[in-house]
């Protein structure tokens, strides 16, 4: 026996009230303005989350770069720009790399000093680094010329104050372009030593480098650690510091912890965090921005969610009037109008994830939305695209409008079917 078409209400409904919102009428450009305002919102939290992402991330890679991820310094070095020497044996090398997530441990000396070029002088801090300097985040930011061949000390040892330091300076390009200064050009510098006073030592530029966080650049010069060691009256048992890197930024806290009960009592273990916090502080309320953008999104959708559902409710109140007088509760007819939001919404959800990552992907593979690296420290837009978190923020969107629809849905409750087919 053949099944009448119209036995299930659900089936009924459907073809009724979701198919006719496609068909002609006032409802299908309502529709289509609904579908085309979740896709907006969807691709604008694709962006801005990924933008944000990718800023917070490139930043703090930035400024790890200029020091570490954590570091151990004496008691008294706090933020000051002078280190204070302490045993460098002090250090078990071999243990701080044994800790997970640990990647890589370098020493390290800093001093302040003051650029002269003729008549100009400028206020630098000097970083001396060892044979054992990571070499990955500076040789990609060397503009021209090299890095400087640093001293040869390494971590398993202290430095040799036997060994004459080389005058190898890397500064970087900012500076020497508002000096006048060229590569291989000699320079002096007058640099504070262990009694008070200032000392002048003659460099030779080696290389420029450029990272687009211009208050680094302009005040950071880096060359041998031999020069910090001997200006400082370090014997050859002491060290400024040790800089440790580590493979991923959220480890940070974890790693700190445990790289402080491996170092001796009394030695002082920052994180960059704590080395910079309004710059750290800053870069986390960046996280308000989306998730304001977040908000105002979904409330955007929402609104055009609920605004197509009522002019389809409207526009086909005769019908639904029909079904509740030949018995049809309100409750499948509520759930009916849920699921053609879903629907909407899914599609919409859909364009906006092709909108969104498509221009997420282009700017990630060619940048080509420029930045003013002096005011944004980044040359070019950054694109960091984590598909775990825009998966869960999508689907949490999703829920959230969908579970709204029920407010509006409950409209068809109060039709009135008496009323809706008293009128054609």
């Amino acid at each position: 026996m053949r099944r009448n078409r119209f036995s299930s209400p659900t089936r009924f409904i459907a073809s009724r009230l979701a198919v006719d919102p496609t068909g002609k009428g006032m409802a299908r450009p309502v529709v289509r303005i609904a579908t085309g305002g979740v896709a907006v919102g969807i691709a604008m939290i694709i962006l801005s989350w990924s933008v944000v992402r990718g800023f917070q991330q490139e930043v703090q890679e930035l400024v790890v770069g200029f020091g570490s991820h954590v570091r151990v310094v004496a008691p008294e070095q706090g933020r000051a720009q002078q280190t204070a020497p302490f045993e460098a044996s002090a250090i078990d090398t071999a243990r701080i790399l044994a800790i997970p997530g640990v990647r890589h441990i370098q020493q390290f000396g800093q001093i302040p000093g003051i650029l002269q070029v003729d008549d100009q002088v400028k206020g630098v801090v000097f970083k001396g680094f060892g044979a054992d300097f990571d070499r990955e985040f500076f040789g990609r930011r060397v503009v021209e010329g090299r890095l400087p061949n640093f001293g040869s000390t390494t971590t398993a040892a202290a430095t040799s104050t036997s060994a004459a330091p080389n005058n190898d300076l890397l500064i970087g390009a900012t500076t020497a372009g508002k000096l006048g200064l060229a590569l291989d050009q000699k320079i002096r510098i007058y640099l504070a030593d262990s009694r008070g006073g200032v000392r002048p030592r003659v460099f030779k530029i080696c290389g420029l480098y450029a990272t687009g966080l211009q208050e680094f650049d302009a005040s950071f010069v880096f060359g041998d650690l031999q020069q910090v060691a001997d200006l400082s009256g370090w014997d050859s048992t002491q060290t400024g510091g040790y800089e440790i890197l580590l493979d991923d930024y959220d480890s940070i806290w974890a790693a700190q912890d445990s790289i402080f009960f491996n170092v001796p009592f009394g030695l002082d273990v920052q994180s960059i965090t704590e080395q910079h916090p309004e710059l750290f502080n800053w870069l986390s309320m960046l996280d308000m921005n989306v998730e304001l953008i977040i908000a105002l999104m979904v409330f955007i959708a929402i609104i055009n969610l609920a605004s197509a559902m009522l002019i389809i409710m409207l526009e086909r109140a005769r019908s639904i009037g029909l079904l509740k007088a030949i018995g049809m509760t309100d409750r499948p007819l509520i759930t009916i109008f849920i699921r053609l939001a879903g629907r909407i919404f899914m599609q919409g959800m859909l364009w906006g994830n092709a909108v969104g990552l498509g221009l997420a992907l282009l700017q990630r593979e060619t940048g080509w939305v420029k930045l003013d690296a002096s005011s944004y420290y980044l040359s070019e837009v950054p694109m960091l695209i984590q598909w775990r978190q825009l998966l869960a923020i999508e689907a949490a969107v999703l829920l959230v409008c969908v579970l709204v629809m029920a407010l509006p849905a409950m409209y068809v409750a109060r039709i009135d079917p008496v009323r809706a087919l008293k009128f054609d």
